[in-house]
């Protein structure tokens, strides 16, 4: 039996927007005392809290809420070929993603290499172990990509020239050499690029 000391139960349930309104009339005049008020509001502020944590996560997908259980749901389905089931929209854009992220890397990577070549080739009282090994470091992490996606082939021509004049501004800021000391557009063919053994002299 409740007593006038015990509040009154919450009338908000997890899922549920019941009014609250006439539990508060409810409470008026019921000879609570300042603690027990202060009780009963701390619970209607847990339970608003947790009905408001619920309807946030009914809104957001898997996908917003935990990449790695997403993915591994779409997975499962894609074995059981159950298409229905596929979040078709999040799926395209990370496949599309996976694209530019190797599309980025190969950039990055071919402007490090032409940075590198061009030290080698304009600084060459500076040469070490240390240049021709990351020289040759970026080769094998770009045949590694395109090992995974030959199509990239095609990709590397179109940024060479980008790559080429990001290398050119960060190879005179590393040598202390003026810019203008360096070619204006790339002098290295795509195979001397990626050949192993090649180093600009």
């Amino acid at each position: 039996m409740a007593t006038v000391d015990d509040p009154p139960k919450s009338p908000l349930k997890r899922g549920t927007l019941n009014p609250v309104l006439p539990f508060l009339r409810g409470l008026r005049g019921s000879g609570f005392g300042v603690l027990n008020w202060g009780k009963c509001f701390d619970g209607l502020v847990n339970d608003m809290v947790s009905i408001q944590t619920d309807l946030i996560n009914q809104t957001r997908s898997l996908y917003d809420r935990d990449f790695v259980g997403w993915t591994e749901q779409v997975v499962e389905a894609l074995r059981r070929g159950d298409w229905a089931a596929l979040d078709v929209e999040n799926l395209i854009e990370e496949v599309e993603a996976l694209g530019k992220s190797d599309r980025r890397a190969i950039k990055s990577r071919l402007e490090v290499l032409l940075m590198h070549l061009l030290k080698w080739q304009f600084q060459p009282e500076q040469r070490s172990r240390s240049w021709q090994a990351t020289i040759l470091e970026q080769r094998l992490r770009i045949a590694d990509i395109l090992e995974d996606s030959p199509s990239l082939k095609n990709y590397l021509p179109t940024v060479l020239e980008a790559a080429y004049a990001s290398a050119r501004q960060l190879a005179s800021i590393e040598t202390g050499l003026a810019v203008e000391r360096f070619p204006v557009g790339c002098e290295y063919s795509i195979g001397q690029i990626l050949d192993n053994t090649y180093l600009s002299e």
